[in-house]
C-alpha cells in the first residue's frame, strides 16, 4: 500500500513534529543492500510490490552496522548520540535522512549506483572513507554500502515535493542523524573535521 498524504498533511496540522516522526518511522519498509550478482551491481531486496511503491515520493533512513559506523566516526562515543535500532536481532544505526521524488532513482540509480557527482550521500562517505585512507576508491564505496539497509516510506501522489520537504525538516531536526547538514542541529565533529571540511578535501586530491 501507498500512504495516504492527506493523512499526513492533517497530522502537520494537529500532531507535534515528535509524534509525526514516530509515525514516519513505524511506517517504514526496510530493505536490505545487497550484491547483485547477474547484474554486477547493488541493489535492494525488494517484495514485489515494493519494487513498484519505491517509485513514488518518499522519505528515507540509511541504517549502518557498528563496527562500519566507527570506521568512518571514529569515536565510538558517537554511537551513545544516534538512534539506534534492532534488525534481525542485530543493532543498526541510523546516519543519514533524506527524500526524494523517486526513491527508486534517488536510492538505487544515484546512491548504491551512482558517483560521488550524483550522489550528496555517496560523495560523503567517500570523504569520510578517504580522510581514514587516502587510497579509498569508489569501490570502497559500494562495498560500505552493501549489508547496510534502507528504510523508506512512499507517498500516493505524483508530486509531493513540499510534503516530504516539511516531513524530512521535521525528521532531521528532531533526529541525530550525522551524516545530514542541512536543517540538522546535531551536527557533529567526525576526527575533529566537519563534514563541510571533509567534502572540500577530496577536491584537493
Amino acid at each position: 500500500m501507498k500512504i495516504n498524504s492527506l493523512c499526513f498533511n492533517e497530522m502537520l496540522k494537529y500532531c507535534t513534529p515528535l509524534q509525526i516522526k514516530k509515525q514516519v518511522e513505524a511506517n517504514m519498509h526496510c530493505s536490505k543492500v545487497v550484491f547483485a550478482p547477474d547484474k554486477q551491481k547493488l541493489t535492494l531486496e525488494l517484495k514485489d510490490d515494493e519494487n513498484k511503491l519505491l517509485s513514488y515520493p518518499c522519505v528515507y533512513r540509511w541504517l549502518v552496522l557498528k563496527d562500519k559506523v566507527v570506521s568512518i566516526l571514529g569515536d565510538e562515543s558517537l554511537l551513545n548520540k544516534l538512534e539506534k535500532k534492532e534488525i534481525n536481532e542485530t543493532s543498526y544505526y541510523v546516519l543519514y535522512f533524506g527524500k526524494s521524488v523517486s526513491g527508486k532513482t534517488r536510492i538505487l540509480s544515484q546512491h548504491l549506483r551512482g558517483t560521488i557527482e550524483t550522489s550528496t550521500l555517496r560523495r560523503t562517505l567517500y570523504s569520510l572513507l578517504y580522510n581514514t585512507d587516502p587510497n579509498a576508491t569508489e569501490k570502497e564505496v559500494e562495498q560500505y554500502f552493501e549489508g547496510t539497509y534502507f528504510e523508506w516510506l512512499q507517498f500516493d501522489k505524483e508530486d509531493e515535493k513540499e510534503l516530504i520537504t516539511c516531513i524530512e525538516a521535521i525528521c532531521v531536526a528532531l533526529g541525530a542523524y550525522p551524516l545530514n547538514i542541512e536543517g540538522n542541529p546535531h551536527r557533529m565533529l567526525i576526527k575533529g573535521k566537519s563534514l563541510m571540511e571533509l567534502r572540500g578535501s577530496i577536491n584537493k586530491q
